[in-house]
């Protein structure tokens, strides 16, 4: 093997050594500079039920077991689609006061009762972003469609009491011509939500706060089909046991609560998300792949309607979850 080395081959080594000796400094220079890393968005999502996305897949067991919140509620959803960090205290069965005012005792089929703290304890001035879906048990909506309950097409229906009463809970509620239910969301919840949308802007005060409305439970008279809606409870485990005067009536009751809930969150200045008009078509009625709602389902241990009755399915908690992200875009512009 020849090991010699000529004097131009030494020359040539050289300049190669030279050359690669550049390149690392060159690489150096052209480096980008490091980026900042994004600013963490602090998002605290309130309420109840709806908000938990009760009766969904995956239970949290936050911020308690027995408020029966959901992994694919839409508040996980939004956060996890815009990258935000998230607090959930949203919980199953919380009125206004559970907000701001007192704790929330809950309990579940796998301990003792636990006290929920005050949803609005969860607030500072580091939050970013608040949802809320709350008011719909400070009206009575879950014992009220209870009592509308029918045992046929033209009732009759089971009644406050259980007892049975007229062919439909409209005749039960609007008693001399005032309809009960109306009037107290017009007087007594519309005081309510005041109050607490105007806690929940002391507790955040640097917070964009979004407050988020019911979806349509029942249909409106456009998407109501001609033969009714009628299915009696317990024949398909999904049904809708309400006459087509309760279905009508029910549903302006639920949109005398989203408009309520509207006229409050503008006088407190926050933004409403109205989702009755939006999800008129996708009602309980009638079930199927359109549907954002269950229908009713009989809880086969207490007789009583199921949990995740009448609340929405996941469909229903992606399209709140959409509506949303919609609602915090247009804002941040």
């Amino acid at each position: 093997m020849n090991t010699s080395i000529t004097r131009s081959g030494v020359a040539a080594a050289l300049l190669l050594a030279a050359s690669m000796a550049v390149v690392p400094a060159a690489a150096a220079t052209a480096a980008p500079a490091a980026t900042s890393p994004a600013k963490t968005v602090n998002y605290v999502a309130l309420g109840d039920s709806y908000a938990a996305g009760q009766g969904l897949t995956t239970l949290t067991g936050q911020p308690a077991a027995g408020c029966n919140q959901t992994a694919e509620d839409y508040p996980h959803q939004v956060a996890a689609k815009l990258g935000y960090s998230l607090t959930d205290v949203t919980c199953a069965g919380a009125v206004t006061e559970n907000i701001d005012k007192t704790s929330q005792s809950v309990t579940s089929a796998t301990g003792p009762a636990q006290s929920v703290p005050q949803q609005a304890s969860a607030l500072n001035d580091s939050t970013n972003v608040v949802t809320v879906t709350i008011g719909g048990n400070d009206a009575g909506f879950s014992p009220v469609i209870q009592s509308c309950v029918a045992l046929g097409a033209q009732g009759p229906v089971v009644g406050k009491n259980g007892g049975l009463k007229g062919n439909t809970c409209q005749e039960d509620y609007i008693k001399k011509g005032v309809d009960t239910l109306v009037k107290n969301i017009k007087d007594k919840v519309a005081r309510h939500l005041e109050a607490t949308y105007k806690a929940i802007k002391r507790a955040a005060p640097n917070a964009k706060i979004y407050v988020v409305g019911y979806p349509s439970l029942f249909p409106d008279a456009a998407n109501t089909p001609a033969a009714g809606c009628y299915t009696a409870l317990g024949s398909s485990g999904n049904d809708v046991p309400f006459t087509a005067t309760d279905i009508a009536y029910l549903h302006s009751v639920e949109v005398q609560l989203n408009q309520t809930a509207a006229e409050q969150a503008a006088a407190v200045g926050l933004t409403y998300v109205d989702n009755v008009p939006a999800t008129a078509a996708n009602s309980m009625c009638p079930q199927g792949a359109s549907a954002f709602v269950n229908g009713a389902e009989l809880d086969p241990n207490t007789g009583a309607i199921g949990s995740g009755s009448l609340h929405p399915n996941l469909a229903g908690a992606t399209f709140l979850a959409s509506q949303t992200i919609d609602a915090i875009d247009a804002t941040r512009r």
